[in-house]
């Protein structure tokens, strides 16, 4: 269950940025009607378009950013160990012709400490 949650984690993420953005749009479309007023409700509403945009990117930005840099974190790990289980595999037969093979992620052992 473990290795789901954190093959799917980066997915879940992505999901929830969008939706965030979507209901920053849609919250500020409802809330510049309001601002427009009755006289210019199409103003308004454009007007709280723009800003429900800049606030949901700003709360994506700020809430995500953090978890991305996390997520980057984990998938360079993961790259090093891949590179290192390669030279690690090949440094018993050193040949000069030798052709390595990419490791699959689900093939990573991870060393107990």
């Amino acid at each position: 269950m473990l290795k789901f949650a954190a093959k799917h984690f980066r997915t879940f993420i992505e999901i929830s940025l969008w939706l965030n953005l979507v209901f920053f749009v849609i919250l500020g479309i409802n809330m510049g009607g309001e601002i427009g007023g009755y006289s210019n409700k199409g103003l308004g509403t454009v007007v709280g378009f723009i800003l429900g945009i800049v606030a949901g990117l700003l709360s994506n930005i700020i809430c995500g950013g953090l978890l991305a840099i996390f997520l980057s974190i984990d998938k360079n790990v993961k790259n090093m160990n891949k590179w290192l289980q390669c030279m690690w595999q090949n440094s018993n037969n050193i040949k000069p012709d030798a052709k390595t093979t990419p490791i699959h992620d689900d093939d990573i052992y991870y060393f107990d400490s």
